[in-house]
Order: structure tokens, then C-alpha cells, then sequence
């Protein structure tokens, strides 16, 4: 219960701040379902066939993880951070191609130091924009980096820590959604579909592990199976005439990770298998911009086992809270 107290108390703060707001019109957050990236305006996207549309972004985040113990008399914990990311971009051809980089760090609570995160770029492209419906195609570069965090890191799936191997990781997927917006005489609604499907390589040969039969020990065998995921979403948006700055909105979630494993065979020969590790969340998300340059989000996550089977308990998260500050330069 303390822990969902704190939680409430965040998303309360947040809200009072929200409705704090500066004079000034502003359309520059307008319909963006995937910040921090800022989208550039109908008159400048002409120039981009010429030359490029640069940008840039600052946000600073307190993300909170809250976690539930097993047993009942254990008391649950909490794991809190404060980032700040930083990104520079460029927006080509009318909007089809979105290149980005992405520069980030964190601070611990009890602890003076500040750690690098892993630099990010991204290149986004297109394939299809309508005004109901949007295909995107997606490549991160993860770059590598030499900190002390990682050693701190605590990895919610063994997807999420493969993400963290040595080396540069690429990512690639899919990303493709139907977007449905109508006003009404009170607010102004949107609804939206999407899917996300991913691989991804390493600039390093990975090996795997599995048991060795004639021995009774662990082997080794170099890793060749390709990651597949994906995440499936449905939710929407609304924004009050009164308000129309204020965007409440909420969403389900539901993901598929499919990591291979390694077995030994009865004629000594080593095959492998696919695990699904399956998750989903609801997301309930408060946005306010300030002004042309200053939006505000609060973003609360509860997580659940498969399909919302069961709450998560122990080492897996059950809450999430991500309160954003976030600047367009």
C-alpha cells in the first residue's frame, strides 16, 4: 500500500503542474503520439527536398519502478531514477526519413554519480502516411560504452538484458498503425491501432549455453537464432475543448518475446527451441503543453503476466511512473 501511495503522489503532483500553464498558441505538440520527437510544420516539410529540417530535444524524467515481494511479510521496494536525454535530429524528404540521435544519463538515488546510458541512433522511413493509417520501418544503432551502470542494471526480461550485450546491437522493425481522430461539441477524441515487430543483430559473435550430457556440465555453442518481438497496442486520446492544451489518454499493451534456447539431443547433437516470454500493461498518460516549446506528460504503467493473467510479484515490476519534462530547442 505505501507503495501505491507514493505512486499517487507522483501522478497527483504531476497533475497539479499540468494545469499550470504559460500564455502562447502553440501546435508543436499537437497529435505527437511518439515524443519526444517534435513534427516539423507543413511550410518547412517543403524546403526538406532541398535541404534538411534539423531539430533538437531536451527531456528530464523521474522514473520510479515499483516492485512486489513473493511473501507477504516482505515489504516491497522501489527503484527510482532521474534522467536526462538529450536528442538531435533531421527530418528529409517531406517527412519520410527521420535520422536522430539520442544522448542520455542517470542519476541514482543515495549516490553522486552520474552514469552514461548507451547512445542511440535511430533512422526512421515511412513507407506508407495517410491520414487513417501509417506504415513505419525503423533501424537503432545501440552504441557501445564503457560504465560502471551496467553493472547495476536490473534487467525486467532476458530480452531486455540481451539488448545490453557488448558491442553495438542493431535493431530493426516494423511498425505499422491506424490512427482515427473525430471532435465532438465537448473534446476532441482520437483512437489508435498499432503493432511493432523487431529483430536484432550484434557487431559480436554471441554464445549460448546448455547442458553438456556426457559430462554433466554447461557447454557452449556459438549463438545463431535470430530475437523476434513484438508489442501490440490499442488506445485513444482526448482533449477538452476547455482545455484543449490537455491530452488524457489511456492504452493496453500486450508483447511477445521469442528467445531461442539450446538442448543437447539424445545422438549428442545440439538443437534449439523457441520460449515465448509474454507480458502485458495498461498506460494511462496525462500531457499538457505549456507553450509552443514546453510539454508536460505523466505516464503510470501496470504490469501484468501474459495476457493480464496474473500480477506480477518478486523481481519483475508490477508499477511503473515516468513524470517528463520535455524542450524543444
Amino acid at each position: 500500500m505505501r507503495t501505491v501511495r507514493r505512486i499517487c503522489c507522483y501522478i497527483l503532483v504531476s497533475t497539479g503542474l499540468l494545469f499550470w500553464s504559460q500564455a502562447g498558441q502553440g501546435n508543436l505538440a499537437k497529435n505527437r503520439q511518439f515524443l519526444p520527437k517534435p513534427p516539423p510544420s507543413v511550410g518547412t516539410l517543403k524546403k526538406a527536398k532541398v535541404s534538411p529540417i534539423f531539430y533538437s530535444n531536451v527531456e528530464i524524467r523521474h522514473q520510479l519502478n515499483a516492485y512486489i515481494e513473493k511473501s507477504p511479510g516482505q515489504n516491497s521496494h522501489e527503484d527510482p531514477s532521474v534522467q536526462v536525454r538529450a536528442q538531435l535530429g533531421s527530418v528529409l524528404y517531406q517527412g519520410v526519413i527521420d535520422l536522430y540521435l539520442n544522448l542520455s544519463a542517470e542519476k541514482l538515488p543515495k549516490n553522486l554519480a552520474v552514469y552514461q546510458r548507451r547512445p542511440e541512433m535511430y533512422a526512421n522511413v515511412y513507407i506508407l502516411r495517410s491520414k487513417f493509417f501509417k506504415i513505419r520501418q525503423y533501424n537503432v544503432w545501440r552504441l557501445p560504452f564503457t560504465s560502471s551502470r551496467k553493472m547495476l542494471e536490473k534487467y525486467e526480461s532476458r530480452w531486455d538484458e540481451e539488448l545490453d550485450r557488448e558491442g553495438t546491437v542493431y535493431i530493426v522493425g516494423l511498425n505499422p498503425s491506424f490512427n482515427l481522430e473525430f471532435a465532438s461539441s465537448m473534446a476532441r477524441w482520437e483512437a489508435y491501432l498499432a503493432t511493432d515487430l523487431s529483430s536484432r543483430l550484434y557487431s559480436r559473435t554471441q554464445y549460448a549455453t546448455f547442458s553438456d550430457k556426457r559430462s554433466g556440465e554447461l557447454g557452449t555453442i556459438e549463438d545463431h537464432v535470430p530475437r523476434l518481438g513484438s508489442v501490440q497496442a490499442l488506445g485513444g486520446y482526448l482533449s477538452p475543448n476547455a482545455l484543449p492544451k490537455l491530452k488524457i489518454g489511456g492504452s493496453i499493451h500486450f508483447r511477445s518475446y521469442f528467445l531461442p534456447y539450446y538442448f543437447q539431443t539424445n545422438d549428442l547433437g545440439v538443437q534449439n527451441r523457441y520460449l515465448a516470454d509474454r507480458a502485458s500493461y495498461y498506460k494511462l498518460r496525462l500531457q499538457f503543453q505549456l507553450n509552443d516549446r514546453l510539454t508536460l506528460i505523466n505516464d503510470f504503467m501496470h504490469f501484468h503476466q501474459g495476457f493480464f493473467a496474473s500480477k506480477r510479484r518478486g523481481k519483475e515490476k508490477r508499477y511503473k511512473n515516468i513524470f517528463r519534462v520535455s524542450f524543444v530547442l
